[in-house]
């Protein structure tokens, strides 16, 4: 590189920037330049170190993202420049390794980069450091900065190493070199080979240090063999070391960081040069659960020449294969993993195939020299296809075992479990609110209590020991090392062993965290892009149980509102013919170009109750961004028009399968039936459930509709109870489960009612089942045909919605408690539609509560009947029974007052069918003051009323109505 910031396409910052911002600039691109160069993601950290004498001594961190452009690192020098000349910072360091964290612009004091956010290493870091001796000769203990003297000894140590590995290699190799102020780092840039492990890597580095420590260290200078770790940071050029002189005058307090030479060796052939230095030095490198390095041999690599095969997907799938060991048939397990390679990628070369093998050979006890290995490519290459087979545990990966250390299992060793289990293809074993969980997949439907499981469909489950062990057994090859008598290495296949599997069991947080299932694919809302591959997606947390095999193709990369209005008319169609109630101040007409050319009218009118339904279908597609969700009501006017089918469409369209279904409990003990309703809730979030249906419930039922547990799980998303068979351990937690509900006629009351989406279903031909038969047949068997388009059209208004920016149509009557939902899904398909699901919301509330219907009934009718002068009880019950009323008495207005205080009053009434006046008297008091729309009628304006309570002379309570104009 040049002294300017320099790609591909150089881009010149002279005479632009100053000197200052140069060095650093520069300093920067030694460190991060590859990372342009290969277009590699993630995110890195600048770390701030405060002095000792700060006021706040933790350290603190801000986050870039790497891009492909050399000038993101534009803000990262005017940081080091802000942050250079403060005394109270005694270094400003990077962390090199990019990490997978996800951080918001600013300062950070937590969470910063650990080991465990690091994917993989792209550098060997050799750290010289002088020793810091006092004039007479004795240590200093203190922190202090290097004398000229003490920095000449970590230079000359480090052309003496560099020299070293030069020769050691046979090629000359320049890294990075800098000044860190106090002694010299060598910075080895490299890319490992696709696939290779991090722990691989890791171990390779840590492997090195201890080599050269053991060479060059002495009196003068150290090597530091601590520097191995992923998320180590190291010291920018062009920033202030100010470590201090630790009381000593002859000490700088502080010392300049400097770039002293730039790499000039490729990336791309750096690694195999650091091979080189392991292999010469017959030290071991592969997986291993102890710290101790298992007895494996690097072996000499052939260097990849232009023009060959790609050797990716072979190198991909010798990752699998089994290493041979001595003793153990390791001369057929050699010819295998030959014949794997050679009869899969027929047109690889010799070269080629010993090429990918390295890293298989590296692992095989002891390792094949290359001309053994060589005349074992040549017999495989003499086997036919018919002659070698294969079982799957010869494709699982290894862990290297060392008998009598096992008791010291540790969260990292559980993190190469992880490692391993990725490499096998499926992570199966998942760290879910502290307990060790997989994934379990209903293959066939199932009944379990109450609730119906439907096949395919995912539940989360606790791991207990016996199957944490089978799991590791299964998806992975243990064997146990140990060395007999003789110092020869001994290896035996075994099971997982107790000890790892008691680890993983009583601390899981080694593992990949799991917070909650997506069972189909979804748009993630970060990036706008979508999800559509199985397994852990360790940004979020989610597990993706089912991928949908071309999906991409169907969904435009940025959908214009004319590609998500397109959408919407594959769905409409797909549900036009179920009897909406559509009335016709609910029609409205879609854009041009939702029509069909040649279209009829009929076909470019949509209707609010399909909206509300599309509304419940975004809120599922989107469920995991929602913190709390409103119910969902698909209630009919008579059977048999289709509610449940539109209910089970949701999942069958964004899942591939139905829902789970349940009834809402009965039985005549209120607490009962509230204490078996928590267990259902609770056993769906359990299993990491989205999507519950509680199916017909009835009008009969409908005052056991208004649920406190219903409620409870609406407004909170986090819903708690105490776990079957326990005094002190609670089940349920964090859940994104979304709940709707079917039924004839069906209102919820109370506060449910207002926590309550409607769609609603109307036809006024009798046995309308047997009219009702969709144009395509079974309708969950179409959704299931057609699952793909229905699909991609309900992501493409996702992904339409959040290019679009996100917005938020007005609506007047959004719901207060659950402002998620008033902001993603109802925005969405008001924004798609041009229709606001929550028109008429109020409507809806009022037709449910048929307590402030029957309230608004005796309001309305009380002064026709009983007058405007306030009464007693025990006089209205009176005039009520009396048939002086004349033409009132046995009229309309008389029953439905008459009904309206049967409603209203609870208890058992006397043989009259009307309360006592004590029961009346509490009902009434209860009542009072309560404002209560009353619905216009023909003879009268919409109004509201209440019912005045007051006492008259002699004490007693006394009742009359005021009524005023609804404004």
């Amino acid at each position: 590189m040049n002294d300017t910031i320099l790609t591909s396409n150089a881009v010149n910052i002279t005479p632009e920037y100053s000197p200052e911002f140069r060095q650093i600039a520069n300093g920067l691109l030694q460190y991060l330049g590859k990372y342009c160069e290969h277009s590699k993601s993630g995110t890195v950290e600048i770390r701030m170190l405060p002095t000792d004498d700060s006021p706040n001594k933790a350290p603190f961190g801000f986050f870039f993202t790497l891009s492909d452009d050399p000038k993101f690192i534009v803000p990262m020098v005017e940081l080091c420049l802000e942050y250079k000349d403060n005394k109270g910072i005694k270094g400003i360091y990077i962390a090199p390794n990019p990490s997978e964290l996800l951080k918001t612009k600013g300062k950070h004091t937590s969470e910063l980069t650990k080991d465990v956010d690091v994917p993989q290493c792209y550098h060997l870091l050799i750290d010289i450091d002088p020793k810091r001796r006092a004039a007479d000769g004795t240590k200093i203990t203190g922190i202090a900065n290097a004398t000229a003297q003490e920095k000449k000894h970590a230079e000359d140590k480090a052309a003496a190493v560099k020299a070293w590995i030069n020769q050691t290699v046979g090629t000359e190799l320049q890294p990075v070199e800098i000044d860190s102020g106090n002694g010299i780092y060598l910075h080895y840039n490299f890319a490992p080979r696709p696939n290779t492990p991090k722990a691989v890597v890791q171990s390779t580095i840590q492997e090195i240090l201890k080599i050269l420590a053991g060479k060059f260290s002495d009196e003068n200078a150290d090597i530091d063999t601590k520097v191995f770790n992923a998320s180590r940071i190291q010291r920018i050029p062009g920033t202030i070391n100010r470590k201090g002189d630790a009381g000593y005058s002859d000490r700088p307090a502080e010392a300049l960081a400097r770039l002293l030479k730039k790499q000039t060796t490729p990336i791309v052939d750096m690694w195999t040069h650091l091979l080189k230095i392991v292999a010469a030095n017959k030290v071991a490198i592969g997986y291993t659960t102890d710290t101790v390095p298992s007895k494996l041999a690097a072996k000499k690599t052939t260097p990849k020449t232009p023009g060959k095969n790609n050797l990716t997907k072979p190198i991909k799938r010798a990752a699998y294969l089994p290493a041979s060991i001595e003793g153990k048939h390791g001369s057929d397990k050699a010819i295998l993993a030959c014949c794997c390679i050679i009869q899969k990628f027929p047109d690889l070369t010799d070269a080629e195939v010993m090429e990918v093998l390295t890293d298989w050979n590296n692992r095989c006890l002891p390792p094949w020299t290359p001309e053994e290995l060589a005349r074992k490519i040549q017999e495989a290459r003499k086997k036919t296809e018919e002659e070698v087979r294969y079982s799957p545990e010869d494709m699982l990966p290894e862990i290297m075992l060392f008998t009598g250390r096992l008791h010291q299992a540790r969260l990292d060793t559980i993190a190469e479990i992880t490692k391993a289990m990725e490499t096998a293809g499926e992570t199966v074993l998942l760290n879910h609110k502290g307990v060790c969980s997989d994934v379990f997949i209903h293959r066939e439907k199932v009944t379990k209590g109450t609730f119906e499981q439907p096949a395919g469909m995912a539940t989360i489950r606790r791991s207990s020991e016996s199957l944490i062990k089978l799991t590791l057994s299964k998806h992975l090859n243990f064997f146990s090392n140990r060395l007999d008598k003789d110092g020869d290495s001994i290896a035996r296949i075994t099971d997982a062993p107790l000890a790892l599997v008691k680890a993983i069991s009583d601390e899981p947080s080694g593992l990949d965290q799991l917070h909650f299932l997506a069972h189909g694919p979804y748009i993630n809302f970060k990036d706008k892009v979508l999800i559509n591959r199985a397994g852990i997606d360790k940004k979020t947390c989610r597990y993706l149980v089912n991928e949908v095999e071309g999906l991409e193709e169907l969904i435009p990369d940025n959908p214009t509102r004319a590609d998500a209005v397109t959408a919407l008319k594959k769905l409409w169609n797909a549900v036009s013919e179920f009897p909406w109630l559509y009335n016709h101040q609910e029609r409205f007409q879609l854009e041009d170009n939702m029509r069909n050319e040649g279209g009829s009218r009929e076909e470019t009118f949509i209707n609010q109750s399909f909206v509300k339904w599309l509304t419940l279908l975004l809120a599922q597609a989107v469920r995991l961004e929602l913190s709390v969700c409103p119910l969902g009501l698909i209630t009919a006017n008579t059977p048999g028009l289709g509610k449940t089918y539109l209910a089970h469409a949701i999942p069958s369209i964004l899942f591939g399968r139905t829902a789970s279904v349940t009834s809402l409990p009965e039985g005549s003990n209120m607490q009962s039936r509230g204490e078996e309703l928590r267990k259902r809730i609770i056993s769906q979030i359990e299993a990491g459930n989205t999507f519950m249906l509680i199916d017909n419930v009835s009008r009969i039922a409908g005052s056991d509709f208004n649920s406190p547990e219903l409620e409870a799980l609406v407004t909170s998303d986090d819903y708690s109870d105490r776990r079957l068979g326990s005094n002190t351990d609670t089940a349920g937690g964090k859940h994104r489960l979304q709940v709707i509900v079917t039924g004839n006629d069906t209102r919820p009351g109370a506060d449910l009612a207002d926590r309550t989406l409607f769609v609603k279903l109307e036809s006024n031909e009798p046995n309308r089942r047997h009219h009702f038969t969709p144009t395509h047949g079974d309708f969950l068997e179409y959704c299931r045909q057609h699952r793909k388009e229905l699909l991609a059209a309900t992501l493409t208004i996702v992904k339409g919605w959040l290019v679009a920016g996100s917005p938020k149509p007005s609506s007047p009557n959004g719901f207060g408690s659950f402002p998620d939902f008033n902001n993603i899904p109802i925005a969405m398909a008001h924004w798609v539609s041009g229709i606001d699901p929550l028109d008429g919301r109020l409507d809806d509330i009022r037709e449910s509560d048929t307590i402030a219907q029957s309230r608004a009934a005796l309001i309305s009718n009380w002064t026709e009947l009983l007058g405007k002068e306030a009464l007693t009880c025990g006089q209205i019950l009176d005039r009520i029974k009396s048939t002086s009323l004349g033409n009132t008495y046995g009229s309309e207005p008389h029953s439905a007052f008459k009904e309206a205080l049967l409603e209203l009053v609870p208890g058992v009434f006397r043989s009259d069918d009307l309360p006592s006046a004590k029961q009346l008297g509490r009902a009434l008091r209860g009542m009072s003051n309560t404002p209560t729309y009353i619905p216009a009628n023909e003879s009268a304006p919409a109004s509201t009323g209440k019912i005045v309570a007051s006492e008259n002379r002699q004490g007693s309570s006394v009742y009359t109505v005021q009524i005023k104009p609804h404004k």
